[in-house]
């Protein structure tokens, strides 16, 4: 909810490239990472940017497209994937 607010004060998109960024930072980081402990920590922060980018991609999805079959089907696959995705980035 603080990352889809922040998205709704200072841009969706930007809030999703910062998401991206964030995520992409974080895994870097961790996959550098000397100890057990280290590699723990930075993966917790990189999930923070999964949670930048799930609410902002809704929001840009539905900004995008005007209300409609293609719009219901956008939304159907992003539910489908979205968590998968999600999942992915955190293993």
């Amino acid at each position: 909810m603080i990352t889809g607010r922040l998205g709704d004060l200072y841009g969706k998109k930007l809030i999703f490239v910062l998401g991206w960024f964030w995520l992409a930072l974080f895994n870097l980081v961790a996959g550098f990472a000397p100890n057990d402990i280290v590699y723990d920590i930075f993966r917790a922060l990189a999930g923070i940017g999964p949670s930048a980018l799930m609410p902002n991609a809704a929001a840009l999805f539905g900004t995008a497209y005007p209300p409609g079959p293609r719009k219901n089907m956008v939304f159907a696959v992003f539910g489908v994937v979205a968590p998968r995705i999600a999942s992915m980035c955190e293993n």
